[in-house]
């Protein structure tokens, strides 16, 4: 690419992983990478504002291009639920990288722009957190997305804490004699947990209870009753949240719907129990692929703020 040429940049910004793309005028990818994440809610704008900057700043340079041919970047940041929280956010990033279009969205935005081009349609993200955002006739809706103390239910975090949750009672039981699980016996091997550990490795060490979503689901896959339990609540809650959205918004024709997340977005025990309730339960909504990754729906926005 020319030097002097107009580009925009794309970002999506989640719990667990920092996306970002940088497009020439017709979408053309020139660059993508991922960075370690900085979650809003845990550091605050100013912070995220520095590091989300540096990882801009590290992008472009190793496409040798210059800030002030970008035509426009939109960050989608997950935890800037509300406009003060976004319009200070977008204040920092334009002081720190001297770009005129700089536009600040939720993570969810991106995604739900990424997956219908912009039309209307229900993303389901189920990955560390959880959260719904569905659009229909131009309007966007929210259920869930309150935050693993208050909500998160179907989550890799929730998920993840209720297999830990049953772990700990069953070592209880053990001095009645019950057998070592299979869920006991994956997460022994996996992550060295035993019942000597578990609390200096979840309280001291601060262990990231999402990391075990993905063995619960695993030990539901080979039958284990706990972990079969934990799943089949999840399938329900996420579920129950497709359905307030429907009353909410009062879909009454065919609407699509896109997983998204580690959780769902894979072929698994969960995600099968999920597309099985949705085909049973809810005969107008139909499973389909995302068209786009959010950080392309972030260049779509970007684009559109920049015409």
């Amino acid at each position: 690419m020319e030097i002097n040429k107009k580009y925009f940049i794309g970002i999506d910004s989640g719990g667990t992983k920092f996306d970002i793309v940088l497009t020439d005028a017709r979408k053309k990818v020139l660059y993508k990478a991922k960075y370690p994440s900085c979650h809003y809610s845990v550091f605050g704008a100013e912070k995220t504002s520095e590091v989300l900057s540096g990882y801009v700043v590290k992008s472009i340079r190793k496409q040798k291009l210059k800030l002030e041919n970008c035509a426009g970047i939109c960050f989608g940041i997950a935890g800037a639920r509300e406009e003060f929280d976004r319009k200070k956010l977008e204040r920092l990033f334009k002081s720190r990288l001297k770009v005129k279009n700089v536009t600040v969205v939720t993570d969810a935005k991106n995604a739900i722009t990424g997956a219908f081009d912009g039309g209307d349609g229900i993303i389901l993200i189920a990955g560390t957190g959880s959260v719904l955002y569905g659009k229909y006739k131009g309007k966007l809706n929210r259920v869930g997305g309150w935050g693993r103390i208050l909500g998160d239910q179907g989550s890799g975090f929730i998920i993840g804490r209720e297999g830990l949750r049953e772990l700990v009672k069953e070592y209880d039981e053990r001095a009645l004699g019950k057998k070592e699980s299979i869920f006991s016996k994956l997460v022994s091997k996996r992550f060295g947990i035993t019942s000597k550990n578990i609390v200096d490795k979840v309280f001291a060490k601060h262990f990231e209870l999402q990391r075990v979503c993905e063995t619960v689901i695993e030990a539901a896959e080979k039958k284990d009753k706990a972990c079969l339990k934990i799943v089949k609540q999840g399938a329900q809650d996420l579920l129950g949240n497709i359905e307030l959205y429907l009353k909410i918004s009062k879909v009454k024709e065919k609407i699509e719907i896109a997983f998204i997340g580690s959780v769902i977005e894979n072929d698994n025990i969960l995600s099968r129990a999920l597309r099985s309730g949705i085909k049973k339960k809810l005969k107008n909504v139909v499973v389909v692929r995302k068209k786009n990754e959010p950080t392309m729906g972030a260049i779509q926005i970007a684009m559109g703020e920049a015409s």
